[in-house]
């Protein structure tokens, strides 16, 4: 009798105890996500601050090497440059968010139109209205200043072009470009890194339906009641 029970108590605590589905966080960067200034002792750059070609020139790492992206001093051509991020989902998971982030400098939003020509995850997401929004709305409005650096950060969307384990990324910008003595043909810049972070998640269990509980339960106290009547024949 007393193995029926434990039976079925284990059975009732298999359906009670709810499932956990398991998570998992992939994040990959490209670049230097910590540039500094070194000529103030290693402080951090701030979004939204102007800084001088040296101190950008010294931050740079593989894929984004020193220098500026497209044509020095903004006489063309465009910066335009892909990167490509690789990872692994974790089997079994599948992917619930995601969002990209860049590190820019020098993409002269003041200057009249979008300074944005393309930005999106090849295969997935098309940022480019997402980034010159952003762009334009920097320093109220006023958009951002010839060697500004700023961060923008937008959610991804379409997490079938992520879950092949690697996405490419592909940046241009457009001109008018702004320089020192005012605005260019075209718009070179620099950039500083990029950072890809995916929530992954483990699909849970299956739970029954409060009838498959019923259904269990009635089948349990049959089988009880069966043992209880053998047992009593047997005294």
């Amino acid at each position: 009798m007393k193995k029926m029970w434990l039976f079925v108590l284990a059975a009732l605590a298999t359906f009670a105890v709810p499932s956990v589905a398991l998570a998992s966080s992939i994040v990959v960067s490209l670049g230097n996500t910590a540039p500094t200034n070194p000529f103030n002792g290693g402080a951090p750059l701030v979004a939204g601050n102007v800084y001088g070609t040296a101190i950008i020139n010294s931050n740079f790492v593989a894929p984004f090497f020193t220098g500026m992206c497209g044509g020095a001093d903004d006489v063309g051509p465009n910066c335009d440059k892909s990167w490509t991020f690789n990872y692994v989902i974790p089997a079994g998971e599948t992917i619930t968010a995601a969002s990209l982030s860049v590190g820019l400098s020098d993409l002269d939003s003041n200057q009249a139109g979008n300074q944005v020509a393309l930005y999106q995850v090849n295969g997935g997401d098309v940022l480019t209205g997402a980034l010159n929004t952003a762009a334009e709305a920097l320093r109220g409005g006023a958009g951002a200043l010839n060697n500004e650096y700023d961060v923008f950060s937008f959610a991804l969307s379409n997490f079938g072009a992520l879950s092949g384990g690697n996405a490419t990324v592909h940046l241009t910008f457009a001109g008018p470009g702004g320089g020192v003595l005012g605005g260019t043909n075209f718009n070179g810049g620099w950039i500083f890194f990029s950072t890809l972070n995916i929530t992954t998640e483990q699909e849970a269990p299956v739970v029954p339906e409060p009838a498959s509980l019923l259904l269990l339960a009635t089948g349990l106290g049959a089988g009880l009641r069966s043992r209880v009547r053998q047992a009593l024949r047997r005294r």
